[in-house]
């Protein structure tokens, strides 16, 4: 019981639980493996809200450097700071690479909705998001 002229002590509240989603195991296999094989890519469709993203998955650092690229082709600038970003997460070797991976990457990357097909090249998006995947991209 506490007085009231007390603050409660962090015995008295509840604990705080604080919980990630659990995602699909074997897409994590994947992704881990892209990671540690950094070049390669696998065919993937991934059915994600309002379609389905398909193109060649590949690892976190492949897509960044791609994306450093293209970045730093429509301004030098933003290209400079970008890399001297890239530089700095990878002598920190943030808890991204350490932990579970969170993102999916994807080149030659297409949404399609319906009979819409749109083109975007590179693609990242949150594996908390994806609800289904294949190891395919759908015919033209």
């Amino acid at each position: 019981m506490t007085h009231p002229d007390t603050q409660p002590s962090d015995a008295d509240q509840d604990p705080v639980l604080i919980v990630e989603p659990v995602h699909d195991y074997y897409l994590h296999v994947l992704l881990r493996m892209l990671e540690a094989d950094g070049d390669n890519s696998i065919s993937m469709a991934l059915n994600v809200n309002g379609g389905l993203v398909h193109g060649q998955m590949i690892s976190r650092d492949s897509w960044e450097k791609r994306w450093i690229e293209e970045v730093g082709a429509a301004s030098t600038f933003a290209g400079q700071v970008l890399k001297e970003v890239s530089r700095l997460r990878g002598e920190s070797e943030d808890s991204d690479k350490k932990g579970l991976p969170r993102f999916v990457h994807l080149k030659d990357a297409v949404f399609v909705s319906g009979s819409t097909r749109q083109s975007l090249g590179l693609w990242r998006g949150p594996l908390a998001q994806i609800a289904g995947w294949s190891n395919t991209t759908p015919a033209a």
